[in-house]
């Protein structure tokens, strides 16, 4: 899900870049603005999408640990007990 909203705000991004602006004749300055408009998509982009991929990882994480854990206390009950 993240990394879905990182490449959607490259991709309005490059939109932005190629899409003409109604306001671009009147400042003059419409290069600058479309790439003000293009690197403010992508960074909200990666700022959105970011918390995402991380709680994504986690979540992974904890399921590893999980295995692992179940694995070992597997181990653990197959062991017979030893005597004092």
């Amino acid at each position: 899900m993240g990394v879905v909203i990182v490449v959607l705000g490259i991709l309005l991004a490059m939109v932005a870049l190629f899409v003409e602006m109604p306001w671009g004749s009147i400042t003059g300055q419409a290069v600058l603005e479309r790439m003000f408009v293009a690197l403010s998509l992508v960074v909200s982009g990666i700022l959105a999408g970011s918390p995402f991929i991380v709680a994504g990882q986690l979540l992974l994480i904890f399921l590893d640990q999980r295995r692992l854990l179940a694995r070992i206390h597997r181990r653990l009950r197959r062991r017979p007990p030893t005597a004092p």
